[in-house]
């Protein structure tokens, strides 16, 4: 079934698009998108720097955190905690920032980079923090302290942001390790969490890996490339099991639904698609971000799919029917 859901047909439904006023705010491109781990809060990141958390059923903005003095470059990466009570984000001076969900405080800022923070996670249990940068490093934190645990170091990423992802038993953190001047280094490679060892480095991929994502199993790693597919490998072996092709453009986000059968794909091209893994078949595209959607993401029930773009725009959609639930709108008011 191709499911095209074009904006423009959804938008006069009150029901399914949510304008909101700010005052004084003009927010930016949404770059990364995140659900909380009950489902029932976003937040967003843009290019105006801020972090917004939004509630999903009525679609209204929760709240805003953004740092006192404000920020000179763009946040690329928002990450809930597993308990859903805090958020990190990229904050100023190459720093990852921690933030009380409840009030939108800033609880703690953690510091180690020396570049721009490209992508951040949380590891299963929530105890620590893994966050890769410009600089060419990966940085591991306890979450407790802000102690540095271990700083893994990674191929330069020639303006490219290297994505991580812990494994859902959080001994594996994978890291999209890319570059454009070294095609061999077009990989992900895998560290050991606790000793800081990397485990084996897995290749294929013909131009840079945007985003790598771990099946909920564990045994199946997924990861997306500029050269326009996702590819499926067995994280035991480092074996390609997969690639997927159908793609227009080049592939910026992936994430698996939560019973690891379906999997979903952004791309330059304007389609956030969906893949049946056992087949490797398109099962849905959805069209509605202009030019494209920069991040996509599953709800905890499996049931959404929630896509940010550099239209300014936040779009939920139904999976089932391939409708938009909501549109988070955001539009500066006169005042």
């Amino acid at each position: 079934m191709r499911v095209q859901a074009a904006l423009r047909k959804f938008a006069w439904n009150v029901s399914a698009t949510v304008v909101l006023l700010l005052p004084s705010v003009a927010h930016g491109q949404v770059y990364p998108v995140a659900f909380s781990p009950d489902g029932s809060t976003l937040a967003s990141c843009s290019a105006d720097n801020a972090v917004l958390l939004w509630d999903v059923a009525s679609g209204r903005e929760l709240r805003q955190m953004a740092w006192k003095f404000g920020r000179t470059t763009p946040c690329f990466s928002v990450a809930f905690s597993p308990d859903g009570r805090t958020v990190a984000s990229p904050g100023p001076d190459n720093t990852v920032e921690l933030w009380n969900v409840a009030n939108g405080s800033e609880l703690r800022s953690f510091a180690g980079h020396t570049g721009l923070v490209w992508s951040a996670a949380f590891s299963p249990n929530g105890s620590m923090l893994a966050a890769s940068s410009k600089d060419g490093t990966v940085i591991l934190w306890d979450v407790a302290t802000g102690a540095v645990m271990h700083t893994l170091a990674c191929e330069t990423v020639d303006e490219r942001g290297e994505a991580v992802a812990f494994s859902p038993g959080g001994s594996i953190l994978a890291v999209a390790n890319s570059s454009n001047t070294h095609k061999s280094e077009n990989a992900v490679k895998l560290w050991d969490v606790a000793s800081g060892k990397e485990v084996r480095t897995i290749a294929g991929h013909k131009r840079v890996v945007n985003a790598v994502a771990f099946g909920p199993d564990g045994r199946t790693l997924a990861s997306g490339s500029l050269d326009r597919t996702v590819k499926l490998w067995d994280v035991a072996s480092g074996r390609e099991l997969r690639t997927i092709s159908g793609h227009e453009g080049e592939v910026i986000s992936i994430a698996f639904s939560p019973d690891g059968r379906t999997l979903a794909s952004s791309s330059t091209d304007g389609t956030i698609k969906l893949w049946d893994l056992n087949s490797g078949e398109e099962l849905s595209t959805f069209s509605g971000h202009a030019p494209f959607g920069w991040s996509v993401a599953f709800s905890p029930d499996g049931r959404a799919v929630v896509s940010g773009s550099q239209d300014h725009k936040i779009i939920l959609w139904d999976v089932a029917s391939g409708t938009v639930s909501h549109t988070f709108v955001h539009i500066v008011s006169q005042k």
